[in-house]
């Protein structure tokens, strides 16, 4: 007899379409029932014939199986089995973070011919003491009740990430309980880094797709265009964490309900797969940033000592924690100056600004100058200092922000082009055209700059230096090149040291 196959979408569906409450839709706890196991229909001694002996049967030949392929999302299993009443009156039981057992392996299905990639991925238990972000690159946390995590966890999950891993979190459903604790969570893990939705012009949202806007759902009537929301927090320029407040885990799995808040089925494919895109490009970015550089200089007693500071800000002051190492050195080999180069962390508010003839200052997001700052830039900048500074993966917040705060610095003195033909562009190396990594097109450096007593005191670059300092890619950022780069940050310092 042919068996009929059950629709789960269409019991899902009808599920769905039961509940009435809305309470009960924004404190969404599971997708809905399994469906009912269908009747086996076989009847008693139905069986194979038995094979006349004493023949023995054939033995197939049985083709060996290709070895697997390496896990890229491990999937955590985590919680106690819970108990809920469907609609039509039946009880059952289930584990929260399966409510959509093939979220992961039809994303990675779907994802895997556009990128080019085979990938698999496996089940982890709540242990993750042992999780190597090498075998498994990609946590993968959802579900819909409040996320509490096994003591312990916390510290686990920072040295799983800091070791270059990523941990991706889903709120099923959107479910409120869920994306309270898991938001809890990450705070508590991360207290001292930014946890917030990823600006718009962040390298994810083109990672493969462009992503501008998705059409997201809210209970049965609410659909809507608008941009994507993405929480990250970020290790140097990479986010190691990723979270979603709303649900792509369905979408992955195929099915659709009229509860919560998700993002429809089409544009939670595109979106996972910028993140899939995202989380393996900058694998190697990752495992980079675990081994800390500082500079060493050959010879350490010999010449004067050259200052560098970095200027600290609440706008992610550090990104890139080997890129001013990497300049020291380079200067120190490619120029005849005898000075011994360090790097200092610069307070503008306590510290003395004039125990480093050069500043450096970068960031992503944000930021404000208290007005103790303001003052002592001025200062600085009016008597014989200097600043560099450009904005870390070219983010747009921190370009609004420096502008803005410059202004506030220097209200009189606005940022202009420098000419190409000033001695910065000469003062060491022959600086006419610089490649841009994304772009891939070569042409002349858009730096900005303002002038005291007729040489600049402040140089300033809209697109990342820093980034290419490190030597490392940094994906889908559109900064000027390695090599570029540091032949700038190098004219700079010997601008610094000859005006």
């Amino acid at each position: 007899m042919k068996r009929r196959r059950f629709s789960r979408r269409a019991f899902i569906l009808t599920v769905a379409a039961g509940v009435e409450s809305a309470q009960a839709a924004a404190q969404a706890i599971s997708c809905g029932a399994p469906p009912p196991a269908k009747p086996h229909r076989i009847k008693g001694g139905e069986s194979f014939a038995p094979l006349p002996l004493p023949v023995t049967p054939l033995r197939r030949t049985e083709r060996k199986r290709p070895p697997a392929p390496p896990v890229l999302i491990a999937k955590l299993q985590y919680g106690k089995e819970r108990t809920a009443t469907a609609p039509d009156g039946r009880t059952y039981t289930y584990l929260d973070w399966k409510s959509d057992p093939a979220d992961a392996a039809k994303l990675l299905q779907f994802a895997g011919p556009k990128l080019g990639i085979r990938y698999r991925h496996q089940l982890v238990g709540p242990d993750i003491e042992t999780l190597d972000p090498r075998e498994n690159p990609i946590l993968y946390v959802t579900g819909h009740h409040r996320f509490e995590a096994p003591p312990g966890s916390h510290e686990r999950i920072r040295d799983y990430v800091l070791a270059g891993g990523t941990v991706l979190g889903d709120a099923c459903c959107g479910s409120p309980p869920f994306v309270e604790g898991f938001m809890e969570f990450i705070k508590q893990a991360f207290p001292q880094r930014r946890f917030a939705p990823l600006p718009a012009d962040h390298g994810l949202y083109r990672a493969f797709y462009t992503t501008d806007e998705v059409t997201y759902q809210e209970g049965a009537t609410v659909v809507k265009k608008a941009a994507p929301e993405i929480f990250g927090v970020e290790i140097g320029c990479r986010a190691g964490v990723l979270f979603t407040r709303h649900d792509l885990s369905c979408g992955w799995d195929g099915h659709v309900h009229d509860r919560g808040a998700r993002i429809e089925p089409f544009d939670a494919m595109r979106l996972g797969t910028n993140l899939l895109s995202y989380m393996l490009a900058n694998q190697e970015l990752g495992r980079f940033l675990v081994a800390s550089k500082s500079y060493y200089e050959k010879g350490g007693g010999a010449g004067d000592r050259f200052v560098l500071g970095q200027l600290i800000h609440d706008g992610d002051w550090d990104p890139d924690p080997s890129a001013v190492a990497n300049l020291l050195k380079a200067t120190e080999t490619e120029s005849s100056i005898d000075v011994r180069f360090v790097r200092h962390e610069i307070d503008a508010a306590k510290d003395n600004l004039y125990d480093a003839p050069f500043i450096y200052m970068t960031g992503h997001h944000d930021f404000a100058f208290r007005e103790p700052e303001v003052v002592n830039l001025r200062d600085y900048l009016t008597n014989g200092g200097f600043l560099l500074a450009d904005a870390c993966c070219s983010r747009k917040a921190f370009d609004q922000a420096f502008r803005r705060e410059l202004q506030r610095v220097f209200p009189d003195r606005p940022l202009e082009p420098i000419d190409p033909a000033d001695p910065f562009f000469s003062c060491l190396h022959k600086i006419k055209n610089v490649r841009f990594t994304l772009r891939g097109e070569a042409a002349p450096p858009e730096l900005l700059g303002i002038r005291v007593d007729g040489a600049y005191a402040v140089v300033y670059s809209p697109s990342d230096l820093g980034n290419g300092w490190e030597g490392v890619e940094h994906p889908f950022v559109d900064g000027i090149a390695q090599a570029d780069s540091l032949e700038i940050g190098m004219n700079a310092i010997m601008y610094a040291l000859t005006h």
